[in-house]
């Protein structure tokens, strides 16, 4: 028998041997046990551990589009064991390139969009699509952390960035989030100074931050030296979406730690209500919107906004947008099955 097998180039089919390991962990009692980084085991006595973040080939019925290939993760990583006694010496894993962040320094457009359908299937087909990221949407959707980590997890089997917009600027939720594996953070209704300087402590880790050490899911997908590049390759967005905010963009714009600004013109538009409780005119919200553009502009900075279609992302990349998130989830559910429904409905009233 050979002392070691040639790692597959896609995964192989699960049948005979692969199979009793196939799902986990090797078996009780087993030396390699231990490895929390098993993908699939081979039974031999002198045997390789493949582990986490094998190639997977592209399905057929993604083939045809030019975007699958990008999206494929990274290689298999080998964990070679002599002989069932000895243990087993892993190879440290690739820290992963924050490609939204990568693309924002290198002054190009990037565009994602927003998750709030709770559910790991529809996760890992949006992360398929060809976004640069997706933001799961904790303020607005029913998400716990347990179904934050797990959709994060199925994101992660691409090459497009998991976020999260968190419920709110608050340290341990920032640090619960993080901690699950969150490639960025979108933190909601920063108005302030302070208000940033809160957020880029909890995200940051020392010097530049608070934030605490003891992230599990970092390394697994990010590297042995997650520690260390977190801060450079940790995506932190101040979303600006109140009047006040508007207000003291300067300063907020001066707080050091942060990557980008992104724009929510719904509670901007809100934050502006009269007394009597009308929201103002479009153009006073878009002159709102330019001003934040501007600052953010003068001080090199990216700013995103809210489009809701290709045409308005498009538009705004124009204006010098960056940041752009393409409509929600949702949206294109709703969009998508109204439009077809109109075709059918004089027949199925008929």
């Amino acid at each position: 028998m050979q002392a070691s097998m040639a790692i597959p180039k896609t995964m192989p089919k699960i049948s005979g041997r692969w199979r009793s390991h196939a799902r986990g962990l090797p078996q009780a009692g087993h030396s390699c046990a231990s490895s929390g980084t098993t993908w699939l085991h081979r039974g031999h006595r002198t045997h390789t551990i493949i582990a986490a973040q094998p190639p997977i080939p592209i399905p057929p019925y993604l083939a045809p589009y030019p975007f699958a290939d990008r999206n494929r993760p990274g290689s298999f990583r080998s964990v070679t064991c002599a002989n069932h006694s000895e243990p087993c010496k892993e190879v440290p894993t690739m820290a992963r390139t924050n490609i939204a962040k990568a693309r924002l320094r290198a002054g190009k457009p990037s565009i994602g969009t927003w998750i709030r359908l709770d559910g790991t299937l529809s996760a890992e087909m949006m992360a398929h699509i060809g976004f640069d990221w997706l933001v799961l949407d904790a303020e607005h959707s029913a998400f716990d952390i347990h179904s934050l980590q797990f959709m994060l997890q199925a994101i992660s089997t691409t090459n497009t960035v998991p976020m999260v917009r968190v419920p709110w600027n608050d340290p341990i939720e920032l640090k619960r989030t993080l901690d699950a594996g969150a490639y960025g953070v979108v933190i909601p209704m920063v108005k302030s100074r302070e208000d940033a300087e809160k957020a880029v402590r909890a995200v940051r880790y020392p010097p530049m931050g608070d934030r605490s050490f003891g992230s599990v899911r970092g390394p697994l997908y990010a590297g042995d030296d997650y520690p260390v590049i977190a801060n450079d390759e940790i995506l932190l967005v101040l979303q600006l979406e109140h009047i006040e905010a508007v207000r003291n963009v300067h300063e907020i714009l001066a707080v050091p730690g942060f990557d980008a600004i992104f724009i929510g013109p719904n509670d901007l538009g809100a934050s502006m209500m009269t007394e009597n409780g009308k929201r103002p005119p479009a153009d006073v919200v878009e002159s709102a919107c330019a001003e934040i553009l501007k600052a953010c502009q003068e001080a090199g900075i990216p700013c995103g906004y809210h489009c809701g279609s290709a045409d308005d992302v498009n538009r705004r990349i124009a204006l010098g947008y960056q940041f752009n998130a393409l409509a929600m989830d949702t949206s294109f559910l709703v969009n998508t099955a109204k439009a077809e429904w109109a075709k059918l409905v004089d027949i199925a009233k008929a």
